[in-house]
């Protein structure tokens, strides 16, 4: 016997998945989905949506990158972490 988690898998006592990994992939992607698009994607969106939004996930992942990089570089120039 095992447990459903929120996706709807049985979790057995060898925490093996029950599931085939079709049902999981499709999961997965709804999860996806539902998280990061809007409701009535694609059919309530403008044409080139998904492109725009990859494009705008990139640029903000990469300030974000840029922002830790520089915050370490001015930690390490006033000698934080030197020992």
């Amino acid at each position: 016997r095992g447990e459903n988690n929120k996706l709807g898998l049985r979790i057995t006592s060898m925490g093996l998945l029950s599931k085939d990994p079709y049902h999981l992939m499709r999961k997965v992607k709804l999860v996806l989905r539902s998280t990061f698009l809007p409701s009535g994607y694609p059919h309530k969106t403008p044409p080139g949506y998904l492109s725009y939004s990859i494009w705008s996930w990139i640029q903000d992942l990469s300030t974000q990158l840029r922002g830790t990089l520089a915050t370490q570089r001015v930690l390490e120039g006033i000698g934080v972490g030197r020992e």
